[in-house]
């Protein structure tokens, strides 16, 4: 592999070509790159540290420099809704960024996913986001993709246990405690402070998942009046939730409202309540365009943008800019925030989302 200030070089050298040739600025960066989203992304590789403000702006505008890049990545289930959205984001930033994609669906199976990435471990990548299952399982095969000299990001969630070093470029995240605070705040807030509430939780191991659990618990102590009738675990898998949400309603003759660690959770409690005749205050996490426009309809309560979009786009731009010497250091952590959907904003957020966009 080239050593990484060649690709610096050559994307200075072509900059310097048109400068010389008395091009605008705008000019310049339409003659070496593909234009796309540069305010949202200068920012992003200018806080990694670029060594030049032209070079962070050229990446940042889809530069196309060097030999193309290899990228692995993996998520926990194409299944979830969030997931896809997030490879989809991928494909097209490694498009404009000249990187090859490889993925490997994760299928909600932490065995099945460990084989996939073992498999990717034996081979030469330059870029990999990682998101397990599982925390814990995939350690040793991305340890040993970092020991290669791939650009190894975790993604999401922590590989391992939070704050551990397995050799990772940076861990790109959001604040899942802040997603279950807030959530659960306006759906009690909606409440008026009194009734009972469930909660439906993602899988037990997942970092993400239990940060939302921390935000719920802590949220619920400034709503003395509401009870917790249970909390469960729903693993992302819409066909259990489905069943959980049966039961409930048998056992339970009022439910206030239901707080689910994901937006396809909380639809399928929505669909659980409605084909019984109930009725609930409803939330979750992640702010798709399905949970968003239930939202605007009166469906969902609540939800909260996790920005797959941004942290996948994220990944792509700051692995292949550090691979090829554009910036010379990453942050541990690169924190993505989210916000709280409402009526107000949820068109936007439909739009910046969508497929071709891919901003938010």
């Amino acid at each position: 592999m080239a050593p990484t200030n060649e690709y610096e070089e050559e994307l200075e050298n072509q900059i310097r070509h048109y400068v010389n040739k008395g091009l605008s600025r705008r000019e310049v960066l339409k003659k070496t790159t593909i234009v796309v989203a540069a305010a949202a992304l200068a920012p992003v590789l200018a806080a990694c540290g670029s060594s030049s403000s032209t070079l962070a702006a050229a990446a940042a505008t889809g530069a196309a420099s060097g030999t193309k890049l290899k990228m692995f990545a993996t998520g926990e289930g194409l299944v979830i809704s969030f997931v896809a959205e997030g490879k989809r984001t991928l494909e097209q930033y490694c498009s404009l960024f000249n990187v090859d994609l490889t993925y490997a669906d994760g299928e909600l199976d932490p065995t099945k996913q460990r084989a996939a990435v073992d498999n990717a471990a034996d081979k030469q990548w330059d870029i990999a986001a990682v998101t397990p299952v599982e925390a814990g399982t995939l350690v040793d095969p991305f340890k040993k993709m970092a020991a290669s000299g791939c650009a190894v990001i975790e993604q999401i969630t922590p590989v391992g246990a939070p704050g551990v070093s397995y050799g990772a470029l940076t861990l790109c995240t959001q604040d899942g405690y802040e997603m279950g605070f807030k959530v659960t705040t306006a759906l009690c807030q909606a409440a008026n402070g009194t009734g009972s509430i469930i909660e439906t939780r993602g899988p037990a191991s997942h970092q993400g998942s239990i940060a939302r659990n921390k935000g719920f618990n802590d949220a619920m102590k400034n709503f003395p009046n509401m009870q917790v009738l249970t909390s469960d675990f729903g693993n992302w898998d819409t066909t259990l939730v489905h069943t959980l949400w049966e039961t409930y309603i048998n056992r339970y003759p009022n439910i206030t409202c239901g707080y689910a660690h994901n937006d396809d959770m909380a639809l399928a409690i929505v669909d659980a309540l409605s084909a019984a005749g109930r009725k609930a205050l409803v939330g979750g996490c992640d702010g798709m365009p399905a949970a968003i426009q239930a939202v605007k309809d009166g469906k969902l309560s609540a939800t909260m943008r996790h920005s797959t979009v941004r942290l996948n786009m994220y990944a792509v731009v700051i692995g292949q800019a550090y691979k090829r010497g554009i910036i010379k250091t990453v942050p541990s952590k690169v924190i993505v925030d989210g916000l709280l959907v409402t009526p107000d904003n949820a068109e936007s957020l439909i739009f910046l989302q969508q497929d071709g966009i891919f901003l938010q």
